[in-house]
């Protein structure tokens, strides 16, 4: 159980860095960000549960949804103004 933590914390710790150098793209960098709010929820819902406080988890899932939605219209947004979303070539 320790093994898959320190996973998920590895996986969410490489997301986070892939997003400082990575992010040529906004439609990449908002599903890294999803992926990493998976990944929190998965690892709150198993270490919470150890715990029996399971209200932070019907927290974190309304927020993840709320920070899809939020992100794709951001998307829609800035596809629309600068026709394609790349953020790199859009900053010039």
């Amino acid at each position: 159980m320790m093994l898959f933590n320190k996973i998920i914390l590895i996986i969410i710790f490489f997301l986070m860095l892939s997003m400082v150098w990575n992010s040529a793209s906004l439609l990449t960098s908002l599903l890294k960000l999803e992926t990493m709010l998976m990944f929190m929820l998965l690892f709150s819902c198993l270490f919470f549960t150890l715990n029996c406080e399971l209200y932070l988890v019907l927290l974190l899932l309304p927020l993840s949804v709320c920070e899809a939605s939020m992100g794709l219209s951001i998307l829609v947004s800035f596809i629309r103004l600068h026709g394609n979303d790349n953020i790199k070539s859009s900053l010039n």
